[in-house]
């Protein structure tokens, strides 16, 4: 896991912890950080990005990167 905040912080894969991390992320459990980072990362990783097209009421898978 390499996930990285809107902020362009990395987050830590040990602690799932950034540099900026707010008090209430902070104040789970790591192990909660952790597995909440897993299903993130999971979830980006497993569904590609998609452009909605309001004119035409299409949906377009757009390329992975």
């Amino acid at each position: 896991m390499n996930l990285k905040k809107n902020s362009g912080d990395v987050v830590d894969n040990q602690t799932g912890l950034s540099s900026n991390s707010t008090v209430a992320w902070r104040n789970l459990p790591q192990a909660q950080r952790i597995q909440i980072l897993n299903i993130w990362d999971n979830f980006i990783n497993t569904n590609p990005p998609v452009n909605i097209n309001k004119k035409n009421n299409s949906i377009d898978v757009l390329n992975h990167i």
